[in-house]
């Protein structure tokens, strides 16, 4: 049986609202990490972490050398990467929000036109998928 929450989801306007705190989110790519949080990019621009339990939002901001963060694949210890679809690039973050390193940056940039879109995070091992068809693999160990 599978973890179950309940989140204060607006249906109408796809925000995930939380009255402590005053701020709202509207996700972009998320993903659940194994202590219990959703891991997302924003519209704005953001990198937010929010406690599924009860809907806290652990951090919300924006990521230093991330331009427009699309997927958030998460690793086994908290660390995060983020596709940076505004750079072309992928990053690794860690469990707090802080930019720790740059991965990969395509080697044309933006010039490339390699939109990374989709990103996967596997034993340390990285995909990528791009809005052009190419994929990108890395060893991120």
């Amino acid at each position: 049986m599978g973890l179950t929450a309940t989140l204060p989801i607006d249906h109408y306007s796809d925000r995930i609202d939380t009255q402590d705190t005053g701020q709202s989110l509207h996700p972009w790519y998320m993903t659940v990490t194994q202590g219990g949080c959703l891991i997302m990019s924003t519209v704005d621009n953001k990198v937010a972490k929010v406690r599924i339990q009860d809907s806290q939002i652990i951090f919300n901001k924006t990521v230093p050398g991330i331009m427009h963060p699309a997927g958030v694949p998460t690793l086994q210890d908290g660390w995060f990467v983020v596709s940076d679809w505004g750079t072309f690039s992928l990053h690794l973050v860690t469990p707090d929000g802080r930019w720790d390193r740059e991965l990969w940056r395509h080697p044309y940039g933006s010039k490339s036109g390699d939109r990374l879109w989709g990103v996967s995070v596997r034993g340390g091992v990285c995909v990528a998928v791009s809005v052009e068809g190419e994929t990108h693999v890395f060893d991120i160990s």
